[in-house]
């Protein structure tokens, strides 16, 4: 049995340019940022156990350790909450939508651990359990 969780990489870089757009606008507002930076929240909190097994599966190496950064880095980004100010906020924006990419790339890779357990991009499964 393979469940789909409807997790869309495409439609999560597809969000995270246009975090980065807004934030980097000419007059980015407080309204613009504050919830997109909430959706970047909610996807480090979605992210990061796929992350994890990644992380887990892996051997002691660069690949491991650069996925255990990414893991931590995004975990100290969403634990700091929320800035105030638009400039602070857009800065934090910026940070959030890099580190949602970068973890993005290594929850993506949670498929190559787990390949007939969870279709993670909503990918047609592969393996004895997808027929």
């Amino acid at each position: 049995m393979t469940a789909h969780l409807g997790f869309d990489p495409n439609r999560a870089r597809q969000f995270i340019r246009q975090v980065r757009d807004q934030a980097t606008s000419p007059k980015p507002t407080l309204d613009g940022i504050v919830d997109p930076a909430k959706v970047l929240e909610h996807y480090v909190t979605t992210l990061v156990p796929y992350a994890c097994v990644r992380a887990d599966s892996l051997a002691p190496s660069e690949e491991r350790k650069a996925c255990e950064r990414a893991i931590s880095n995004a975990r100290v980004l969403r634990s700091a909450g929320l800035p105030t100010t638009v400039d602070d906020l857009a800065a934090h924006g910026i940070r959030l939508a890099d580190a949602v990419e970068v973890l993005l790339h290594h929850a993506e890779r949670f498929e190559d651990v787990h390949p007939t357990a969870v279709s993670v991009t909503g990918a047609p499964p592969v393996g004895p359990e997808s027929g």
